[in-house]
């Protein structure tokens, strides 16, 4: 029972996990720059010390979070890229609520960290779940336990490879997509699957020297 509870929620679970040991690693930045040279009345100064807390504890979430929570072994640059700008989304946020709650209205600095990262911490699972470590349920691959995998299998073609062997061609016609012909039904109001677009039928005829009638 207590197996299979953890199997469902095992990355929810690692996920605080590592969001409660990246929120320590932001506090404890934070707390030692402003206890000895930041000084949290001066507005610029407090945002240095969101910054520098903020590079190292997304620093720590990404590669905690990459191996533990989410699982990927592969290395991707527009996957760092996604999660750093998300979380760079979050930390904008961070400041502005640091600067109204603060600067504006003089509330108590740590206080407000600790109830602010708590926000974060949600909403950062949020935007790696959905943005940065994305998951697939259309996979053909079984896990573990026999269940449908979140993940799929992608094949990656290198320019190299392509130049020794040449292009493989991916259509037959080149230039024509179907979802052309699904939108121009689409304005008709016509409803039918996998439709044609008007330009390739009519380039079939023209190779095929068919009259415009014959079809």
């Amino acid at each position: 029972m207590i197996n299979k509870l953890y199997i469902k929620y095992k990355e929810i679970i690692w996920y605080l996990v590592f969001g409660i040991l990246t929120t320590i690693v932001s506090l404890i930045t934070y707390f030692l720059l402003t206890y000895t040279v930041i000084d949290v009345n001066n507005p610029f100064m407090l945002q240095i010390a969101n910054i520098i807390s903020w590079v190292t504890s997304v620093t720590f979430a990404y590669f905690t979070n990459k191996k533990y929570v989410f699982m990927q072994k592969e290395k991707s640059i527009r996957e760092a890229l996604t999660f750093y700008l998300s979380r760079l989304s979050t930390l904008l946020l961070d400041m502005l609520l640091m600067f109204i709650l603060v600067t504006k209205l003089n509330m108590n600095d740590k206080i407000c960290k600790l109830i602010i990262q708590i926000i974060i911490i949600i909403l950062n699972y949020i935007l790696s779940k959905l943005l940065v470590f994305k998951k697939t349920s259309r996979s053909p691959l079984l896990n573990q336990n026999g269940e449908q995998a979140k993940w799929n299998i992608y094949t990656k073609s290198y320019l190299n490879d392509k130049r020794e062997k040449g292009n493989i061609p991916r259509d037959i016609f080149e230039g024509y997509l179907n979802r052309n012909g699904s939108e121009e039904l689409s304005k008709m109001e016509i409803p039918f699957s996998f439709p044609k677009p008007s330009k390739l039928i009519g380039y079939l005829m023209k190779i095929s020297n068919l009259k415009k009638d014959a079809i």
